[in-house]
């Protein structure tokens, strides 16, 4: 049976294990991309792609192999796709200097407490990081960096501590730091590796008090509604989440604060509303926010957005039905509330309670207001709270 080394090989320059260099002494012929290859003295292919290096490895006559694999094995790294495409010959993957490790040593820092990332080709919510972390590591790009830099600093966190390595393990070797609003605008290696450190980082979770958010000419979704509505939703944290009728964007802000890995689209015909809901965004820091400006169902756009897993329904301008429909065609698993203040909504919830599995309550809340010296309680609108889950059969 072939063999096949699956090696890391550190940031690139002088950071090859012991046991990475035997199996390169080993193989028969040396694989990778043109960066890790160049400078072999012996065979090489030139592949990136797991597919291609196995074609490549079945046709050969030769039987011993050695895969090199940018940093670490076991961090980002290709080597669990070689693995899994590779399994019909007799593997061992061997471990590299990962870049973090050797940049917190550069920095003389444990990463003991540290978030990891990578951005190369992923959408990540690095400001929803960093406002949650104290500490965040992150693999990156020039443009993903820029980008991420100018997002600290829009969103309220241009102090946070930033070190930037450049052409790690390499003479040209560069490593700055400064606060992202320092840092913002400057230009930096195509690849580069990143810590950000928050001192004043915290996870927010529950209930945003009404008077905080920016109100407007807007209805919003109260606070007590928003806490149980949350409840009913049962959000994960990858959950996508469809608000249609965001309003202000409370429901969405709340949401996305959880949501660390996920994202919230938020819905919302009222063009005033939208800025409301972008402005809403940057004041609690939460950047997987995405506003869209349309009227449900026309502007659920399943080409353009992803399929979603969650959804909450503030308000359909009389199209819950045909909205509905549309969302349980795209993800029959979806979970979707509705809160309802009418008459004409709720008839329509029952109505909906005979095609769908539903779960329907009623909140009757009242907050104290002061009159004279008295605390009175002040009743507002009940609000009923339909779950529904899945067609019936």
């Amino acid at each position: 049976m072939k063999k096949v080394y699956i090696a890391g090989v550190g940031m690139g320059n002088g950071c090859l294990t012991e046991q990475a260099q035997k199996a390169v002494d080993e193989a028969e012929v040396i694989i990778g991309s043109s960066r890790m290859v160049k400078d072999c003295k012996k065979p090489v292919f030139n592949a990136f792609y797991a597919d291609e290096i196995k074609r490549y490895i079945e046709d050969s006559d030769k039987n011993v192999f050695c895969v090199l694999v940018s940093g670490d094995s076991g961090f980002y790294s290709g080597a669990k796709r070689l693995s899994e495409v590779l399994d019909g010959f007799e593997t061992q993957v061997i471990a590299g200097i990962s870049s973090f490790s050797y940049f917190f040593a550069a920095l003389k820092k444990d990463y003991n407490d540290t978030k990891f990332l990578s951005l190369h080709g992923r959408e990540r919510n690095v400001v929803s990081y960093i406002r949650r972390y104290k500490s965040v590591f992150f693999l990156t790009d020039e443009l993903f960096l820029e980008d991420a830099l100018q997002k600290l600093c829009n969103y309220g966190l241009g102090d946070v501590k930033i070190y930037i390595g450049e052409r790690l393990s390499y003479p040209e070797e560069r490593i700055v730091s400064g606060t992202a609003a320092e840092l913002a605008g400057k230009k930096f290696d195509k690849l580069s590796v990143v810590l950000a450190e928050n001192e004043n980082a915290r996870a927010e979770y529950g209930s945003i008090p009404d008077s905080e958010f920016i109100r407007g000419n807007v209805p919003m979704t109260k606070a007590e509604v928003r806490s149980l509505a949350a409840a009913k939703l049962n959000l994960c944290e990858d959950s996508v989440l469809y608000d249609i009728g965001a309003g202000t964007g409370s429901v969405s802000v709340e949401a996305a604060r959880y949501l660390i890995d996920g994202s919230v689209y938020a819905f919302e015909k009222n063009e005033e509303a939208i800025g409301l809901i972008e402005a809403n965004c940057v004041k609690f820091g939460v950047d997987n926010v995405v506003s869209v400006h349309g009227t449900a169902p026309a502007c659920l756009d399943f080409g353009k957005y992803p399929i979603p897993t969650h959804a909450f329904i503030g308000g359909s301008g009389g199209k819950l039905a045909e909205t509905l429909e549309i969302l349980f065609e795209k993800n029959h698993g979806l979970r979707a509330v509705v809160t309802a203040v009418s008459l004409n909504t709720i008839a329509e919830i029952t109505e909906l309670s005979e095609k769908y599995k539903a779960d329907i309550c009623c909140i009757n809340a009242a907050k104290a207001e002061k009159a004279g010296t008295h605390l009175l309680m002040k009743a507002a609108n009940p609000v009923y709270i339909a779950v529904f889950t899945e067609k019936k059969l």
